[in-house]
């Protein structure tokens, strides 16, 4: 647990490098709550079987920052990785597997969240894979397998502008929903898709997602755009 401070008193920074969190059912495995420049930096390490596996909570002061390379976050009963109200996650080089959900980072109105994965592995989690909601939330997914997963594997919602690079989208309850709700449809937004692989999607549900399910864009909103991708067999 990491506790945050204020604006003259920084919040802590934590460093977790080559260890294993696990069993901890009533809890977090790894939390930063209500922190103004609050870190935690997870590295070569192993979050299991815990309530639920990383959470960044900026809610008060924010600021909040996560940076987890090179690890397994498998196993725990509820979200793998949450972030709210100026969090900014860093996923790399690592797997989140079978957890009861993925990675879900949401921001609002001058609270805006960032999320980036690269080189990754989001897998057979039980909901949604990645989710991202809130205004001027933003996430960029590179060289990263999302894959059989029970939700969507990706959702960008009520204002978030998403980037997918070099990845591939396959075997979820649904591949991409990008859509317009909340106040999304009064600020501009985006979605870009390029060198990626979108496949071997399913969900029969009306904006599931069953490959790309694309809303509107808000007031100022750059065009959605797929570039050199392949959708096949949803």
């Amino acid at each position: 647990y990491c506790n945050g401070g204020s604006y003259d008193d920084p919040g802590c920074e934590l460093r977790v490098v080559d260890s294993v969190i696990s069993g901890n059912s009533g809890g977090i495995g790894l939390f930063s709550e209500y922190g103004y420049d609050g870190v935690i930096a997870i590295e070569r390490s192993t979050i299991t079987s815990n309530r639920f596996g990383v959470d960044c909570d900026g809610w008060i002061y924010g600021n909040c920052r996560v940076a987890i390379t090179d690890t397994l976050i498998a196993g725990n009963f509820g979200q793998a990785v949450h972030g709210n109200s100026d969090a900014a996650i860093s996923i790399s080089r690592t797997q989140i597997v079978e957890n009861g959900g993925g990675v879900y980072v949401w921001g609002w109105e001058h609270a805006d969240s960032t999320l980036r994965i690269v080189d990754s592995v989001v897998a057979k989690n039980s909901d949604l894979g990645i989710n991202l909601s809130g205004i001027w939330t933003t996430g960029a997914i590179e060289n990263t397998l999302i894959a059989h997963n029970t939700g969507v594997g990706i959702k960008a919602d009520g204002g978030a502008s998403l980037d997918i690079s070099k990845s591939t989208i396959s075997g979820n309850q649904g591949g991409i929903s990008f859509s317009g709700r909340y106040s999304a449809a009064y600020w501009g937004y985006s979605m870009k898709v390029e060198n990626s692989t979108i496949s071997g999607n399913n969900n029969q549900s009306p904006g599931g997602g069953d490959y790309i399910f694309c809303g509107s864009n808000g007031y100022g909103g750059d065009p959605s755009t797929i570039h050199n991708s392949t959708i096949s067999n949803n």
